[in-house]
């Protein structure tokens, strides 16, 4: 007899080996179902830098035809301005995941705020739309200041030189304030400079008046874009100054030969003039002197140290590749390296 309710169009009740076909019957008829319902992925930074290029990821799991994503910048949070947009696709050749490289614009965020600033990131896809709120940092780079001394005279020229990197420590051409400041604390000379070499080195100079403040004096420099972060270096004003060291180079070959797998080495000796060996930190770049142009290697300025009036620089092949993508322009030119070396007093 059939259970009570139960009408001819239900299933006849069968034995235990029934009631399994039975069920993978059904799931069998209702799994297609599932491959309809697909998940996506956005995966962001923790945090993103203003000017500064940045990836994010997205992935499309179990899908297998080609999907186009466009992946915007969006203000926070009211989300009323595209800031940058970017489109990717994924597709079966590249894993269905893709990357995307977007910026967050400085004119485009409150620069001046105490407060942090975030912005929307937003990945949207054919049949679904990801974000998610992003910190956003006033980080643009990284500058290093050099001197040609370390102390100067009333009426003397101060020679210097500004290294604009990334955060990858790569060049880069922004425009940057400098500042000079007296040992009152007074800024006596404020410059925009722009437009550099593609090393992203400034050779500038400043000159000292015959009436001066004597002390210690700062140069200040900071990206246009990311006034909150500023980089400095000091140097000291003094009556009168004699040198007190000398240094010496010495490389370890004269010849570097492009199909070699050799690095560059040069040693770096420095001593008082009275013959004591010196304890300091020597700032070193090297580069490659092409005719009458210097091309500086960016990616070789190290701080070394300098111990017992000794140290050791090395251009390694990898800065050379970086720098120069064909090796054999250089056949013919010469290696220049500049050594800058302070004592620990």
């Amino acid at each position: 007899n059939s259970p009570e309710g139960a009408t001819s169009s239900d299933p006849p009740v069968l034995t235990m080996g029934g009631s399994a076909l039975y069920l993978v019957a059904v799931f069998a008829f209702y799994f297609p179902a599932v491959s309809h319902s697909q998940l996506y992925s956005l995966i962001t930074p923790n945090v993103l830098r203003v000017e500064s290029e940045e990836k994010v990821v997205v992935e499309a799991h179990g899908l297998g035809a080609p999907v186009a994503v466009t992946v915007a910048v969006y203000d926070f949070p009211l989300k009323k301005h595209v800031l940058y947009q970017v489109q990717t696709e994924l597709n079966p050749a590249n894993g269905m995941m893709g990357t995307a490289v977007i910026k967050v614009p400085t004119k485009d965020i409150k620069k001046d705020s105490r407060q942090n600033q975030y912005v929307v990131v937003q990945a949207k896809f054919p049949q679904q739309t990801l974000e998610k709120v992003v910190l956003v940092h006033f980080h643009s780079g990284y500058i290093f200041i050099q001197t040609d001394k370390t102390i100067y005279t009333p009426g003397s020229t101060v020679l210097y030189r500004i290294f604009t990197v990334g955060h990858k420590l790569e060049p880069v051409s922004k425009t940057v304030i400098v500042e000079f400041e007296t040992p009152e604390s007074i800024i006596v000379k404020q410059i925009p400079i722009s437009a550099p070499l593609k090393s992203g080195i400034f050779s500038l100079n400043h000159n000292l008046p015959e009436i001066v403040s004597l002390g210690t004096w700062k140069i200040t420099a900071r990206y246009e874009d990311s006034p909150q972060q500023s980089f400095s270096a000091q140097f000291d004003v003094k009556e009168y100054v004699l040198p007190s060291f000398e240094v010496i180079l010495e490389p370890s070959e004269k010849f570097l030969y492009i199909d070699g797998i050799e690095d560059f080495t040069v040693s770096i000796t420095a001593r008082y003039l009275y013959g004591k060996k010196l304890d300091g930190t020597a700032f070193v770049l090297f580069g490659v002197k092409m005719d009458d142009e210097k091309r500086s290697i960016p990616q070789s300025l190290k701080r070394i140290s300098i111990e017992d009036g000794d140290g050791e620089a090395t251009l390694t092949r990898d800065m050379l590749r970086a720098r120069f993508a064909n090796p054999n322009e250089l056949v013919g030119h010469s290696l220049y390296v500049s050594v800058t070396v302070l004592t620990e007093s």
